[in-house]
């Protein structure tokens, strides 16, 4: 034994090439398991795709949901007619569907705003949760939701006004804005 110990190490050749074969063979099985790992990743990826997707529309979906719940807080209160207008895209329009009134542009509808019963008054916006449907494609998006507004200084509290908003909105640098809105008479 003591006579191959020493002859082992004399001869590098040798150890060059046992160094060889093992590197050679931890590349060819970790090759081998890399290969394994990633047929099945290939075969998953439609499946990954799709959960990244289904992901990406709940994100968009809680973002209207941020936009419906920004849009009942500035016109809640007396209102916040700037807080109201930055949800509006500058090309929207609002379609009063009373009186057929179409109102075209940003300016023109934080007029109509001023003047409306939630910036004039001291209500309280809400919407049922389960009121609000969304049907989104890329950066547009179908919204509806009831707007239910209550006067919180009576006792007990008192419906004010009822109504639905219902449109499209879009995507403008990567927030949700009103586009073209309807504003609807709504029935409980």
């Amino acid at each position: 034994m003591k006579k191959l110990n020493t002859i082992s190490p004399s001869n590098s050749a040798v150890g060059k090439f046992s160094t060889y074969l093992a590197a050679t063979a931890t590349v060819g099985i970790l090759a081998l398991g890399a290969n394994s790992w990633l047929i099945p990743a290939k075969a998953d990826s439609g499946r990954e795709i799709k959960e990244l997707n289904e992901v990406y529309q709940q994100v968009q979906l809680a973002q209207l949901h941020e936009l419906e719940a920004d849009f009942h807080l500035a016109g809640s209160y007396g209102g916040d007619i700037n807080g109201e207008m930055a949800l509006w895209a500058d090309n929207a329009t609002l379609t009063i569907a009373s009186t057929g009134a179409v109102i075209s542009g940003k300016d023109a509808i934080r007029t109509f705003w001023t003047g409306a019963g939630p910036f004039t008054h001291y209500w309280v916006g809400l919407t049922p949760a389960f009121k609000l449907t969304a049907d989104i494609h890329g950066d547009t998006a179908e919204l509806s939701f009831q707007c239910v507004y209550v006067n919180p200084a009576v006792t007990p509290a008192v419906v004010a006004g009822n109504a639905i908003l219902s449109g499209t909105v879009k995507k403008v640098h990567g927030k949700w804005l009103f586009w073209h809105m309807n504003s609807l008479p709504a029935t409980f």
